[in-house]
């Protein structure tokens, strides 16, 4: 999955998480002279567009949003969102827009699944109810229904984030060869250091795919020396397999920092990024199999729910 000839596809409503997201992918696409497409979700009738403001429409009729009414406030929603992202662009960027007919949570999936190489790179969540209504929390759906990378970012993230390392959390698992495989070749391309991050329990309850039902059974769980064994094990082979997907992608010179944490995977990872005080996170969707599940897995989500710097999932 390279980072070469892809098309950014940036979600906007014109709230300071997708000014986030266009400073983010203007970055991405300079480096790696890519084009941009800006999206921008409305619905498609009034009533739609009712539904989706509920308790925040009372004194309105849908006579005030019918025929030409609401074909410009339509229009007036995404020049707007359109405007307000370009301002955060860097000149001489190949940019398209694109208006989305539909909510956002069902136009952006279709609309990212009907092109060719895709990579989104969308705000954290949108601008009080009526932006919300336009892009809201659509982020997690994206994930779930895009085999495609998808960067999210967030305005209260500090902008260094965006220049520091790339942290990648690894277990061995084929995902995890995706996302490290995009972080090689991203890092090349913006001089970036990679910094391979293998988190392992102390404890069965740290373990993820064990959280919901510890520990009410008489089963006999791993003591915290087999927990730390297995962890030092299961990190050689980590490390060893992502140095090795790095060396498969040519790029040359990267600076790689081995990191090992102990404790709930996401966060570690999380936890690590407020460390660094810089940086941004690869993950793979998924880990494989049992064992590796517990080790990332569904890990992503909760990543993404609490990092402090620019998230991309992929896998």
């Amino acid at each position: 999955m390279s980072t070469a000839n892809r098309t950014l596809i940036v979600p906007v409503d014109g709230s300071e998480h997708a000014s986030a997201a266009a400073r983010y992918a203007s970055r991405l696409a300079t480096a790696l002279e890519l084009p941009v497409v800006l999206v921008h979700a409305f619905p498609a009738s009034a009533t739609d567009l009712f539904e989706k403001l509920g308790a925040g429409t009372e004194g309105m009729t849908l006579s005030h949003l019918s025929g030409q009414g609401f074909e410009s406030i339509r229009k007036e929603s995404a020049d707007t969102a359109f405007q307000r992202a370009r301002e955060h662009m860097g000149q001489g960027l190949k940019v398209e827009e694109r208006l989305l007919t539909g909510e956002a949570r069902e136009a952006l999936p279709r609309f990212v699944n009907d092109q060719e190489a895709p990579h989104v790179v969308m705000g954290r969540r949108g601008l009080g109810v009526f932006r919300e209504a336009l892009l809201g929390s659509v982020s997690e759906r994206l994930i779930h229904e895009v085999a495609e990378p998808v960067t999210v970012v967030s305005s209260g993230q500090n902008r260094s984030a965006e220049v520091g390392p790339l942290v990648v959390p690894v277990d061995g698992s084929e995902f995890a060869a995706t996302a490290v495989r995009y972080a090689g070749e991203l890092a090349a391309a913006l001089g970036l250091d990679i910094h391979l991050l293998h988190a392992s329990p102390a404890t069965a309850g740290e373990i993820p795919a064990l959280e919901s039902r510890l520990l009410d059974s008489s089963a006999a769980w791993p003591d915290e020396g087999a927990l730390a064994e297995f962890g030092q094990q299961s990190g050689d082979n980590a490390f060893a397999v992502a140095r090795d997907v790095i060396a498969d992608t040519g790029a040359k010179g990267l600076y790689i920092k081995d990191v090992r944490r102990s404790g709930h995977p996401a966060q570690a990872v999380n936890d690590y990024l407020r460390e660094l005080e810089c940086g941004e996170i690869v993950i793979g969707r998924r880990g494989m199999g049992r064992i590796q599940t517990m080790l990332l897995g569904s890990v992503s989500q909760r990543v993404l729910r609490g990092a402090t710097g620019p998230v991309t999932v992929i896998g």
